[in-house]
């Protein structure tokens, strides 16, 4: 029962988020990506979805980001959450561990969506947390919902031709 108030709350929470931003335009740009559907208790679903509209607007923001770099990650890795949320805590430590097992393959950011309300339209964040998965050009190439437990997260980051540190 407590589970069951936990996500109502969050979806309000999130939903306010969204109502309360401007109207975004998005251009009719096109991205194939993976759509993953998580419950808290972390049973997973993947349906690879293709049309899926992108906002220009993030996909040069994040190639900018890329750009500053001379060396460029091959994933951007965007945690959207709360500090205050529990499943968000619990993706603090796999955050760390990510990071650490990937380097400079790999930036890995956490986004909080009370302090950047923006991200959360822009993203088009429904529940926390969200992990969104950026390629070197920006688009999105991967999305999940809920908790994202680490062993799920490296096969994903393996398919896109990541290696793990003790593993060159």
């Amino acid at each position: 029962m407590k589970k069951i108030l936990l996500a109502l709350m969050v979806m309000l929470f999130v939903v306010s988020l969204l109502a309360s931003g401007g109207e975004e335009a998005t251009e009719a740009k096109t991205e194939k990506s993976t759509t993953c559907k998580t419950k808290i208790c972390g049973s997973t679903t993947c349906e690879n979805t293709s049309d899926k509209p992108a906002s220009s607007e993030s996909v040069a923001e994040a190639s900018e980001v890329n750009n500053e770099n001379t060396s460029l990650p091959k994933i951007t890795f965007l945690e959207l959450g709360s500090t205050t949320c529990i499943p968000c805590k619990k993706m603090k430590p796999v955050l760390k561990s990510i990071s650490e097992k990937y380097g400079d393959q790999i930036k890995v950011e956490f986004i909080d969506l009370k302090e950047d309300r923006a991200a959360a339209k822009k993203y088009k964040i429904r529940m926390m947390p969200t992990q969104v998965f950026l390629n070197e050009k920006g688009e999105e190439v991967h999305r999940h919902v809920g908790y994202y437990p680490e062993e799920q997260i490296e096969e994903f980051l393996q398919s896109q031709g990541l290696i793990p540190a003790g593993s060159k």
